[in-house]
């Protein structure tokens, strides 16, 4: 568990170089908010702006097992598990501090339309990450394909991908 920088001087040999032994403890337990990359380690939350990771200490001497990660202005959204439970935090880089808010449990962020919004493992709804956490009916679309989430209890999450508009022309997980 590390982290390592690929570098190159001509584009076709590549190079890797230690920067310490502090890793992620999963691949969501990463994302960059404000152009600087926030982590989530067994010890706790770290932000990474080029040169080495610095720990943002939460003073509550947890061991993290696992945890999801996401944010936008700013604010690190932060969905830990532990050897006790789940908790949401959130972390104010404007600020430098952390909120503690409950047990939520989150599978996963999404940025979109200039609001974070989590998938809820417990239930299944999709919240919208305000101050008042309401649960709202999710969707967005590209250009390639349409992702949707119902508003409703469930176990997964439906994802419906329609490639040609046509009939019978998709599929749905």
């Amino acid at each position: 568990n590390g982290m390592y920088r690929i570098s190159s001087t001509d584009g076709l040999n590549f190079y890797m170089d230690k920067i310490c032994d502090i890793g992620a403890v999963s691949k969501s337990a990463v994302c960059v908010v404000s152009d600087v990359m926030y982590f989530l380690s067994e010890t706790g939350l770290y932000r990474f702006t080029g040169t080495y990771p610095e720990e943002l200490p939460d003073n509550l001497g947890r061991k993290y097992t696992g945890g999801t990660l996401g944010g936008i202005d700013n604010k690190v959204y932060c969905s830990l598990e532990y050897s006790g439970g789940t908790e949401l935090l959130v972390y104010d880089a404007s600020i430098n501090a952390y909120g503690i808010h409950d047990e939520f449990k989150s599978s996963g962020f999404v940025t979109y339309g200039g609001k974070v919004y989590a998938l809820n493992s417990a239930d299944g709804y999709v919240y919208e990450m305000s101050k008042d956490r309401e649960s709202v009916e999710f969707s967005f679309d590209t250009r390639k394909f349409f992702v949707g989430f119902e508003k409703k209890a469930i176990n997964g999450v439906r994802i419906y991908f329609d490639f040609s508009g046509e009939e019978n022309e998709h599929f749905e997980v």
